[in-house]
């Protein structure tokens, strides 16, 4: 026989889930606690019931620990593979630059010489810092000048530093140059000091600037020492006057005066409208002038003093006969 107010375990295990989750009325819950304490079955079942639950947390607090832990190692394992990936690159890059692909070097950098025979050309580079490897010679040819330019790497096993290169021009080769420097102009080797000078032509001697790396090419500073600048260029024919600083010795003024020619011989081919050059020094406290006109020029030339300036080859042939690689600075 059921009493009134008494609960069949069937219906109190139909409700223990809700009443475990705290979904049923106060009724039901005092109904509930009086069936669970008056039956051992029926208590179990809900012993069990809430023992699983707090198993269950725990479980999910280690997965969510060991979710972390793993996505944590997943992190780092990314960021070490992104670190090493990004030092492969540069490293493989900078591999690539400096052994593989290089940069160009300039003619100071390299000694170069130039083989003519019509078309042919042949070309010997040697790089001069020991550290650095030839990677390849690049020709280029526009009408018969030929412009070659040298791209340089580390050295290594696969790159020294000397390389040789020939070439076959499509046109009658009349001159060949390394970067900005002549080679070899109408037959003739070119010397680094008259490429650098012929490179310094202008027309006009009224453009100081101009003037200015015509002189530095000549290295005039270099043997003479300091001077001013003076230049005539009101009336024809226009000049260019040096005052020196420094003293000439009456012993050396004899080889100064001769340099001071040369210099102007130089200067009055390769500027276009210069008609004298005039020095102003001093010997033994007397003041003395010396000038070099057009005329004075060309008879010591043998020719148009302004002809001489046209080409490489034939300025390459004044500087000889002025005697100017005695005491020029730069020669190759």
């Amino acid at each position: 026989v059921v009493m009134k107010n008494e609960l069949q375990c069937e219906i109190v295990q139909d409700l223990l889930p809700s009443y475990v989750d705290g979904l049923t009325s106060e009724v039901t819950n005092a109904a509930v606690c009086g069936h669970i304490d008056s039956c051992e079955e029926c208590r179990q079942i809900l012993e069990r019931m809430r023992e699983p639950q707090q198993m269950d947390m725990d479980v999910l607090q280690r997965e969510e620990i060991d979710f972390l832990k793993k996505t944590k190692r997943r992190l780092h394992r990314r960021i070490g593979i992104s670190i090493f990936a990004a030092v492969f690159f540069v490293a493989a890059v900078l591999f690539i630059k400096f052994y593989c692909i290089g940069s160009e070097l300039y003619g100071e950098s390299v000694k170069c010489r130039a083989e003519v025979s019509g078309k042919r050309l042949k070309v010997n580079a040697e790089v001069l810092n020991s550290s650095l490897g030839i990677a390849r010679l690049d020709i280029r040819e526009k009408g018969g000048a030929v412009t070659v330019s040298c791209q340089a790497v580390l050295a290594s096993p696969f790159h020294k530093g000397t390389k040789e290169s020939s070439y076959e021009a499509e046109n009658e080769i009349t001159q060949v140059r390394f970067g900005d420097r002549i080679l070899w102009d109408h037959g003739v080797g070119i010397q680094a000091n008259v490429s650098e000078i012929f490179l310094a032509k202008h027309d006009y001697v009224g453009e100081m600037p101009a003037n200015g790396r015509s002189s530095r090419a000549l290295g005039i500073a270099d043997v003479l020492g300091n001077y001013k600048n003076e230049l005539q260029t009101v009336n024809e024919p226009y000049g260019w006057k040096m005052n020196l600083e420094d003293a000439v010795s009456a012993k050396n003024r004899a080889d100064m005066e001769q340099r001071m020619k040369s210099y102007a011989y130089i200067l009055l081919a390769t500027i276009g409208n210069l008609g004298y050059v005039e020095y102003e020094y001093s010997v033994e406290n007397k003041q003395k002038n010396l000038t070099v006109t057009l005329e004075e020029a060309t008879r010591f030339a043998g020719q148009d003093i302004k002809a001489c300036g046209k080409t490489a080859a034939q300025l390459q042939a004044l500087a000889e006969k002025a005697g100017l690689n005695e005491y020029l600075q730069k020669i190759d």
